[in-house]
């Protein structure tokens, strides 16, 4: 039988970059991948993590279900990893398997990649500049405002996304992004981390409010990509995700230079809001951008 499955991952997917800055113990790491089943058969796929240090959180039998004839899975996955002391990397090799039974004993295929994991002290590096806009102002960014309702740290500030607003539609994505010019160290390892929430507001009282992806562009290139749901929320009225995230990307190619920094959040009505009125709002805090040798 022909190998007729494909797996595709986001654009970071070998390299994994993760700030210790509020880094919670132990570490639970998210990702997406997606699965394309081009046989003519459903197959059923699992997930197998040897990455020194890391296991597998979800699904913790790394059975990632089926995908039918022709069909597209796109399952969520979580590894978990006792937080460091100090800064760290670990390599290993994440592999999915494509089987013809529910039993998962009749492998037909599997591919694997090889991943690395970074885990650094990123806002204790040679070089930090921070973007906490805890002082009200916008501090140099475009595309958004600054407000007080949130922030990662106590009496703080934050910096909102211009509103993505839906009214009497079905199912809608759209794009909101922010960004600055901004001069890089001149050093061997950039990076820029940010904390990201999702704000609602509306008088539909399902499930309907997504933060479905998140892009970081230098310039015109994009050096980062998330895609799936990372985050959400639903109810009637005004109100937060219960949690932030938190992103790293590499900009290390671009040392020295003074480039502009482009963050594009992709927020989704995921229902149809036939006859109501919906705002989504993407929310981000301490923005970081730290350099060493």
């Amino acid at each position: 039988m022909a190998v007729e499955t494909i797996f595709q991952a986001n654009l970071n997917a070998d390299k994994i970059y993760i700030d210790m800055t509020y880094l919670p113990d132990p570490i639970m790491h998210k990702f997406f991948i997606t699965i394309k089943n081009q046989s003519l058969s459903t197959l059923y796929f699992k997930i197998i993590v040897d990455i020194p240090n890391w296991s597998l959180d979800t699904p913790s039998d790394g059975k990632l279900g089926s995908v039918g004839a022709g069909g597209t899975g796109t399952p969520t996955i979580v590894i978990a990893r006792a937080k460091p002391e100090a800064e760290t990397v670990d390599d290993g090799n994440i592999t999915i398997e494509a089987y013809t039974d529910s039993n998962y004993t009749s492998k037909i295929s599997e591919d694997t990649l090889n991943v690395t994991i970074y885990i650094e002290d990123l806002e204790n590096w040679t070089y930090v500049q921070k973007f906490d806009f805890d002082d009200g102002t916008d501090q140099g960014w475009s595309g958004g405002e600054v407000r007080d309702e949130i922030s990662v740290e106590p009496a703080g500030y934050s910096y909102r996304t211009s509103a993505f607003r839906v009214v009497g539609k079905a199912t809608s994505t759209g794009n909101r992004s922010i960004s600055r010019n901004i001069t890089l160290p001149n050093t061997n390892k950039i990076r820029l981390s940010q904390f990201v929430a999702l704000e609602y507001a509306g008088d539909y009282s399902g499930d309907y409010g997504q933060l479905i992806g998140v892009s970081v562009k230098v310039n015109d290139a994009e050096v980062f990509k998330l895609s799936g749901v990372a985050l959400s929320k639903s109810g009637s009225g005004h109100g937060y995700s219960t949690r932030w995230i938190k992103l790293t990307a590499d900009l290390s190619d671009y040392r020295g230079q003074t480039v502009t920094i482009t963050i594009t959040y992709t927020l989704k009505v995921c229902a149809s809001v036939q006859g109501y009125d919906v705002w989504l709002y993407a929310i981000v805090d301490r923005i970081v951008v730290a350099g060493k040798d």
